[in-house]
């Protein structure tokens, strides 16, 4: 079975919390009972490159009139593939969480990159494990695309939702907001919750634990 993990975070490669830690060491535990599992991620200007030992293998991959370069790299110890997207326009500013609506279009665009790269890479995943908010948009796209891959969304933090102004991320994304019907939702304050979609529109959900299942079921 072919498995790709999209996320924001990748222990050690790039760290801010425990959502790293699950992407840097789930897939190992995956390879090992012998499932074809990648990573992808961008490719964040504070990632040491030269220290991973990541390769540029493609160049100019054009996504919503921007294009992206392709490095491929490896967990440590055990060879589990990697492909950083580079892009500096969104990925070149430092750190790997922005404010505002700049960090959502970072990982918007990394969503909507997903599915250029897989075409230019000739690997077609059976399921596709996103993670968090970050990348809970791209249900939804495979969905209004009739993409026939399964999606997987593993809620590491609820509190965090991606929320913005509805009318902004639907035009960043070339939508008019009817394709599917879980884009005409709107949360209290009228935002758009892209966590929220994920939640909608990806084929399995699962959380970090049987706890932190529990607990996300409570006010």
């Amino acid at each position: 079975m072919k498995v790709l993990f999209i996320a924001s975070e990748c222990a050690p490669i790039a760290k801010v919390g425990g959502l790293g830690d699950v992407i840097g060491s789930l897939p190992k535990s995956l390879k090992e009972l012998g499932v074809d599992i990648r990573i992808c991620l961008p490719k964040y200007q504070t990632i040491d490159s030269e220290k991973y030992k990541f390769e540029l293998i493609t160049e100019e991959i054009k996504v919503k009139e921007e294009k992206i370069n392709i490095y491929q790299g490896f967990l440590p110890e055990n060879k589990v593939p990697i492909y950083l997207l580079e892009n500096k326009k969104y990925f070149g500013e430092n750190g790997i969480y922005l404010g505002n609506f700049q960090g959502i279009k970072r990982f918007l665009f990394f969503s909507k990159a997903i599915l250029e790269v897989l075409s230019v890479l000739n690997w077609f995943p059976k399921i596709i494990h996103c993670h968090d908010w970050q990348t809970a948009i791209l249900p939804s796209l495979i969905k209004i695309k009739k993409i026939k891959i399964k999606t997987l969304l593993t809620i590491h933090n609820l509190s965090n939702q991606g929320k913005w102004n509805p009318r902004e991320i639907l035009d960043f994304l070339g939508l008019k907001g009817d394709e599917i019907e879980s884009l005409k939702i709107r949360d209290q304050n009228n935002d758009f919750n892209i966590l929220q979609q994920g939640i909608l529109n990806s084929d399995f959900l699962t959380t970090v634990s049987k706890n932190y299942r529990q607990e996300i079921l409570t006010k």
